[in-house]
């Protein structure tokens, strides 16, 4: 293998393919010398070789090694036929047209919007969660709060802001059901054509609303989310290079742009961050059930749910304040979260490469995208939480 390698870095690509066959003749089905084998072949254009050899290292691993998916990724890009790309480009051009904003958008602009908010112990923090409401320039809004059986003086308080609101309102306070339930109840109460969610312990820049209303509507959208600014208990802004999990969250909203479609970029992580920052169509929320009942990672299932129906917008402002702490730091919920998130994510991966029964236009699966969307997978860990099967048949299917 030493030796095999050594003829290949020096380009002598007959030498390290016959080195390459003595170590398997050594070691039958050895994986390294069968993927090096692949790329061999895959340099000199002999794809039906090089996919063999590629596919046979990954039966011997499982399908588990990166290296090997993503060599097999470009030998099955190649497969496609180039009127197939030429299809799959047109879609992202107007994916990414219809996110444009449009000064001649049809529709009502001033549409009705219901702030929503789920409130539970969250006493030292509602009053400029709703003031922040208050405060906003777009003034065509109503205001929904149920109060989740708090026992912290929360339902008091929120009575007391609601008689300064200069919107209509309704305020429900009842036992305590958890966070989806809440959510769902609340959002069934609006009239607003749109919802926008509001976290009790977080708030909104005053030209949210706003901004969320023009980005959605001229951008042809039934949901979008904006950047979000991460701050602590204390409402101090946090740190990204002291804090993971907020350095994560600002690298992926920085390099959505450059992927294909914010829906792909939405694979791989919750770039929306919170059920917050969701600003959702009414007709969108009830048409895919609202928010099913994940204790840590509901927002995301959410989100990929609604990414089967319909592309969304997102605003390039922090518009929405986020505070991370104890007790909802995202960092510090991480290992039961991963099972969740595994879930949700692998869920819509089974979805998304069969036949994607629904799936809107600009769905990010394998019938809208073709070898962008195998590409993605089989570079990524999103593979990883694709049966093994599943990629077996991606890997085999004629394009």
């Amino acid at each position: 293998m030493s030796e095999a390698l050594a003829h290949q870095q020096a380009r002598r690509p007959t030498e390290a393919e016959r080195s390459y066959q003595a170590a398997l003749e050594l070691q039958p089905g050895h994986p390294d010398a069968l993927h090096m084998l692949g790329v061999i072949c895959l340099e000199r254009g002999e794809h039906d070789r090089a996919k063999a050899y590629v596919l046979q290292a990954l039966e011997a691993t499982d399908w588990k090694i990166w290296t090997y998916r993503h060599n097999l990724a470009l030998i099955l890009a190649e497969e496609y036929p180039l009127q197939v790309w030429d299809t799959v480009a047109d879609r992202v051009r107007r994916c990414r047209a219809r996110g444009t904003l449009q000064d001649d958008a049809g529709g009502d602009v001033t549409p009705l919007v219901s702030v929503v908010i789920a409130s539970y112990r969250h006493a030292a923090y509602i009053v400029q969660a709703l003031r922040s409401v208050y405060r906003q320039s777009y003034r065509t809004i109503e205001i929904i709060v149920v109060d989740d059986g708090s026992d912290d003086g929360s339902a008091d308080l929120i009575e007391g802001c609601l008689a300064e609101s200069p919107f209509p309102q309704r305020f429900i306070a009842r036992e305590h059901r958890g966070a989806t339930a809440t959510l769902n109840e609340a959002a069934g109460l609006a009239a607003g054509a749109f919802i926008g969610f509001l976290n009790a312990d977080d708030w909104l820049q005053p030209d949210r609303i706003q901004r969320m209303v023009d980005g959605v509507i001229h951008g042809a959208a039934q949901w979008g989310f904006s950047w979000v600014r991460c701050v602590d208990a204390g409402g101090e802004e946090i740190d990204p290079l002291h804090h993971r999990y907020v350095y994560n969250l600002y690298c992926a909203v920085a390099e959505s742009p450059v992927q294909q479609t914010l829906g792909i970029a939405m694979l791989a992580q919750n770039i929306a961050a919170s059920s917050g920052n969701l600003f959702v169509s009414r007709e969108l929320f009830l048409s895919i059930g609202g928010f099913r009942d994940y204790r840590y990672t509901y927002a995301w299932d959410f989100c990929l749910r609604a990414l089967r129906l319909s592309e969304p917008v997102m605003v390039p402002m922090p518009l929405y304040n986020y505070r991370l702490y104890e007790d909802n730091d995202a960092a510090a919920v991480a290992v039961p979260a991963r099972a969740e998130a595994k879930a949700i994510c692998g869920s819509y991966l089974a979805w998304a490469c069969g036949p994607a029964v629904g799936a809107g236009e600009f769905a990010p699966c394998l019938r809208n995208f073709g070898p962008i969307f195998v590409k993605i997978l089989f570079e990524s860990g999103l593979a990883e939480l694709v049966d093994v099967a599943t990629l077996r048949g991606l890997a085999q299917a004629q394009p």
